[in-house]
């Protein structure tokens, strides 16, 4: 039975090298038979795309040692063949937001290759169909497993204009600067994060003298006036104080789940400290 593989080509500024004569020898997944179908990627680092399909045209073999920049002791490698490419390349982006449960995904990236797992063949059969009709031959047997075209969100990769000048009008709830400078002169005098122990100074030097965020522990966008305490604020660096707010639709972190967060190692520290 056929299956269908993806492989990464080159960066996408290579897309010459499917302008060959009639074959490509490239990394193939372990395993990979004669007749199976290969979906080609290219792109480089925050930008990849499905660029074209082809077909194996020969079982892969091993090759030892391997080529440098497949980062193990040996590697596999197959020739294909009747090669087509896409009119509308599809992002790998788009695949992750499209199949949030195909655990590889990141596998993608670099130049790892794999078998796209059964239980999405057919949906991704189809949607590659819909946006590439050419690609039809090489998918008929495919596109009747099942799986309906996922829902997704269009990536348009053209650049937009900025610098227009737009008014807005909207309602916002006071911050008083003072309460900011009241719980640092009170608690937090070094201005360092309670989390995980930044100071910006530290990393900075004297430019960032003072620099910190302070963390709202009650939120206050009821339209209620109140006069709070030092009790009523964390002292945050931009990291922590973004993560707290980060998951979108759901409640900003407490303190303590962050703290436990740190503790656990679930968290890692990349930043100067």
């Amino acid at each position: 039975m056929k299956k269908l593989a993806i492989i990464y080509v080159k960066g996408e500024g290579n897309k010459e090298i499917f302008k060959m004569p009639k074959y490509l020898d490239w990394t193939a997944p372990q395993g990979a038979q004669k007749g199976d179908i290969v979906l080609y990627y290219l792109g480089g680092p925050g930008y990849q795309k499905l660029y074209g399909i082809g077909k194996f045209i020969e079982d892969a073999y091993r090759e030892r040692p391997a080529p440098w920049w497949t980062k193990s002791k040996f590697a596999y490698f197959a020739r294909s063949s009747d090669i087509v490419l896409f009119e509308r390349p599809v992002s790998l982006y788009q695949i992750r937001e499209a199949y949030p449960k195909w655990k590889r995904w990141e596998k993608l990236y670099g130049v790892r290759v794999h078998y796209v797992p059964k239980e999405y063949v057919g949906s991704l059969a189809k949607w590659l169909v819909k946006e590439n009709p050419e690609a039809k031959k090489h998918l008929i047997g495919f596109i009747n497993k099942g799986g309906k075209i996922p829902k997704f969100t269009e990536v348009n990769d053209e650049w937009r204009y900025e610098g227009s000048v737009v008014t807005k009008s909207h309602k916002t709830f006071e911050r008083k600067r003072a309460n900011r400078d009241l719980v640092l002169r009170k608690s937090n005098p070094y201005a360092t994060c309670i989390a995980c122990g930044f100071n910006f100074r530290d990393a900075y030097g004297g430019d960032a003298e003072g620099f910190i965020e302070v963390h709202h522990l009650k939120p206050f966008g009821t339209g209620t006036l109140r006069k709070p305490n030092e009790k009523d604020f964390a002292v945050l660096c931009s990291n922590c104080h973004s993560i707290v707010h980060w998951r979108q639709g759901k409640k900003p972190l407490t303190i303590r789940q962050l703290n436990d967060r740190w503790k656990k190692g679930e968290y890692k520290k990349f930043h100067v400290s």
